[in-house]
């Protein structure tokens, strides 16, 4: 009987009665601020996101900070992304940011936040390294990976 069943989803699919899986992905990326530095000393942040095509996805690293009692902000690392098919192939979109809280002049909490948002062509297994024409000292950038899920 078990031996049968994917010889009848296969018929099922054929026939447009049974939907094939939407393809998922494993994004991998290692979130850089500043110039490469040996020990990877640049390194942020490396979180992994499992998404589904088209599907966007999050993930925060940091905790959220009211100051002067405004709304809270976000200190620490994020990241949103997606993949989806493009005119060649897969195309991939991010946007990192990243937050810290310093002093200003007067001695006040200042928060700083720097931002990197980027879509290009990938091939999936390659890396990929998203990062501005010169890395100034607060610049973010990364290294990616995305490799099709098939389990």
């Amino acid at each position: 009987m078990l031996e049968t069943l994917p010889v009848v989803v296969g018929l099922l699919a054929g026939l447009g009665l049974a939907e094939a899986p939407e393809p998922r992905y494993r994004v991998e990326v290692e979130i850089h601020q500043g110039p490469e530095q040996a020990g990877g000393a640049s390194v942020l942040s490396c979180p992994t996101l499992a998404l589904l095509a088209g599907q966007p996805g999050h993930v925060s690293v940091g905790q959220e900070v009211p100051l002067w009692g405004a709304k809270p902000h976000l200190i620490g690392t994020h990241l949103d992304a997606a993949v989806r098919p493009g005119k060649d192939g897969l195309t991939l979109w991010v946007k990192m940011e990243h937050s810290e809280v310093g002093l200003d002049a007067d001695l006040l909490p200042q928060v700083s936040t720097v931002q990197l948002e980027a879509e290009r062509a990938i091939r999936p297994g390659q890396r990929l390294v998203i990062k501005p024409a010169e890395v100034g000292r607060k610049d973010l950038w990364a290294e990616i990976r995305v490799e099709p899920v098939t389990e």
